[in-house]
């Protein structure tokens, strides 16, 4: 991992105010993209959490016991879809995940919102057929995570050393753990440390590139963040809002939805 003392800075992210950034079409953040494989087929990545309060109703009450979390499948550009996976695990829910496809065709990786401190993540060598057991992303003890949505795409960088495959994984995560928050002066329940990291082997191992934001200030959340590619750059649309009342005007009229620009060809080829 890249020492976070050493990390690119993006420099100014400014405010979103229409869809699309110099015409690259960006989803809303938080909401999944498709990912496109390699056969055509789309995978669109789904959850479902507990229903915390069944008095909200019926069907609140009818999803106790049905959490888990899997992936929709068109082999009609979305005319059809079928559902695949159950991915649960005992000590936390997993949700607003990701999927991308690796570097063997079919190969699939996805990753998961965690409430353990940690992103996890779960495999498919069958394109979203079937899956894997759900663990700690990169081994333990993993990138953190302070129970907050992440995204994870794959880019084009060009030809890897050494001839190997030309693409790379790069994922946005808030970097800190929920139990460290503590430690972050002045935060409380906070998100912040958003930071960009890459892997060149089907994320096995991260190293941190860029930081977007790492403000930290009363109950500031900086989240929520979206990836897209745009040429030799990575945009990253994230909100910024206050849990509880922001300290002055000036942080009210900076709260909003931003985008960043992280320049991929600073990563250089070893990544």
């Amino acid at each position: 991992m890249i020492p976070a003392t050493s990390l690119t800075r993006v420099l100014n992210p400014r405010f979103l105010s229409h869809i699309a950034v110099d015409d690259v079409f960006l989803a809303a953040p938080g909401r999944p993209c498709p990912a496109v494989l390699s056969n055509g087929h789309w995978v669109l990545p789904y959850w479902r959490e507990r229903a915390m309060l069944s008095q909200q109703g019926e069907a609140c009450a009818a999803m106790q016991g049905k959490e888990g979390a899997g992936v929709v499948i068109s082999e009609d550009g979305g005319e059809t879809w079928a559902a695949h996976g159950n991915i649960k695990h005992a000590t936390t829910w997993l949700i607003e995940n990701a999927v991308v496809e690796l570097s063997t065709p079919l190969a699939l990786l996805m990753v998961f919102r965690t409430r353990v401190g940690s992103i996890f993540q779960s495999r498919s060598a069958d394109g979203g057929r079937t899956w894997g057991e759900a663990t700690v992303l990169g081994g333990v003890p993993g990138l953190p995570n302070p129970n907050s949505k992440i995204d994870l795409v794959r880019v084009d960088l060009g030809p890897a050393a050494g001839g190997g495959p030309r693409g790379r994984l790069a994922l946005v995560f808030n970097d800190h753990r929920k139990q460290s928050r503590a430690a972050l002066a002045g935060c409380s329940r906070c998100r912040s440390m958003l930071r960009v990291a890459v892997s060149g082997d089907d994320g096995e191992h991260w190293d941190r590139v860029a930081t977007v934001e790492d403000e930290v200030d009363h109950s500031l959340r900086i989240h929520y963040p979206t990836l897209t590619q745009r040429g030799c750059q990575l945009l990253v649309a994230y909100t910024r809002f206050y849990k509880h009342e922001p300290p002055d005007r000036e942080a009210f009229l900076r709260q909003g939805v931003k985008v960043a620009r992280v320049p991929l060809i600073a990563w250089g080829p070893s990544h």
